[in-house]
């Protein structure tokens, strides 16, 4: 993985959909909680896990295609498909690896993998009664 200077917010499949869904600036939102330089970035399986979203119905289509035009914003991390973890179709597994690894920010809504990251005092960030985002834990120094 490359090194990078800004802190580093990695948007999940569910967090790219809140605009779609809850009508949240997300980007305003993380302005708002961020009070550094940071990165957006997401992964190619959140890319496809959107585009499966996208093919379940008419309403999905409509919301997978706004979550991909935001995720446009974002930086796509490649990731080293040689370990057996990162092959797993279990993407909420792929993110949890990879920012225990990276010290990476997780933006979710998933509240299983919100508990799985926050044990490992990795900061995340999540929507709060369907209108504002907050963070919960720690950003590094």
């Amino acid at each position: 993985m490359r090194a990078f200077n800004n802190l580093q917010i990695l948007l999940d499949t569910n967090f790219l959909l809140i605009p779609a869904q809850f009508r949240v600036d997300i980007f305003q939102e993380i302005d708002r909680l961020i009070n550094q330089k940071y990165d957006l970035i997401t992964l190619p399986h959140i890319i496809n896990e959107l585009d499966a979203f996208g093919k379940k119905s008419k309403k999905n289509q409509k919301e997978a295609r706004i979550a991909l035009e935001l995720a446009k914003k974002c930086r796509i991390i490649e990731t080293d498909t040689d370990s057996a973890l990162l092959n797993s179709k279990k993407v909420d597994d792929i993110i949890f690896y990879l920012a225990i690894e990276n010290g990476w920010i997780v933006a979710t809504n998933d509240a299983t993998l919100r508990k799985k990251l926050r044990s490992q005092q990795i900061p995340t960030i999540t929507l709060r009664n369907k209108a504002y985002l907050i963070l919960e834990g720690d950003l590094p120094p």
